[in-house]
């Protein structure tokens, strides 16, 4: 039987420095990356995400492959500045964020910062998925990556797929508020596990689901 390969996917990586053998206590920047680093050095894995790097244009290189030493390979891309900008900056700090933490007078939306945050999780869905093995157990993680798995879907992957969120996620009436609030809904969807912090959070999306399904939803489009 072949072996899972555990594969994670989040915004920005660890340094292969860092996944090096030797380095499992070392500290590293960042909760998300310090929750799954010792899990990954335990088995074998791919960690895709954002290099931290940015280009003058628009690109659709294969994403680079690092080799850390260990176990782990690093799969990273880079982004078009006004991507990392709008994406990043954008539509996942500027709304997303303070939407799910329940400040909605702080949200701002815009069309072009969502298309931004479209055209990327599409290019993290498009880079991995050439990469995938059968077996593989991919893990998305995080506000900014929540609609990689429905891109997955859509391109032809059938394993099994689970997201974390690392943030508060919001009552029906803060979530509705969302122009895409519905988008979001139907990605997460798509998931076969959701992990959410506190048993609250989790609620919050079974009353979004309850109120769906009830037929009151209160679509903005």
């Amino acid at each position: 039987m072949a072996m899972t390969r555990l594969v994670v996917v989040s915004n920005r990586v660890p340094s292969a420095a860092e996944l090096a053998p030797g380095q499992e206590g070392a500290a590293v920047v960042g909760g998300l990356v310090s929750a799954v680093k010792t899990l990954m050095l335990r088995q074998q894995g791919l960690w895709m995400g954002w290099s931290g790097r940015t280009t003058t244009r628009r690109r659709s290189d294969p994403p680079t492959i690092e080799l850390s030493g260990g176990p782990v390979e690093l799969a990273t891309i880079d982004l078009a500045l006004d991507e990392s900008y709008l994406y990043y900056l954008g539509f996942s700090n500027r709304t997303l964020w303070p939407l799910f933490h329940t400040f909605p007078e702080r949200v701002d939306v815009r069309h072009d910062t969502f298309r931004a945050y479209q055209r990327v999780y599409e290019r993290f869905a498009t880079s991995l998925f050439p990469l995938l093995g059968k077996n593989d157990l991919v893990w998305v993680h995080d506000y900014q990556l929540i609609l990689v798995g429905e891109y997955l879907r859509r391109l032809g992957w059938k394993g099994k797929i689970g997201f974390f969120l690392h943030i508060p996620f919001p009552s029906p009436d803060v979530f509705e508020m969302l122009p895409w609030a519905r988008d979001l809904l139907n990605g997460l969807l798509e998931y076969d596990l959701l992990g959410f912090h506190t048993q609250r959070y989790r609620q919050n999306f079974v009353d979004v689901m309850d109120r769906e399904v009830g037929g009151i939803w209160n679509d903005p489009h």
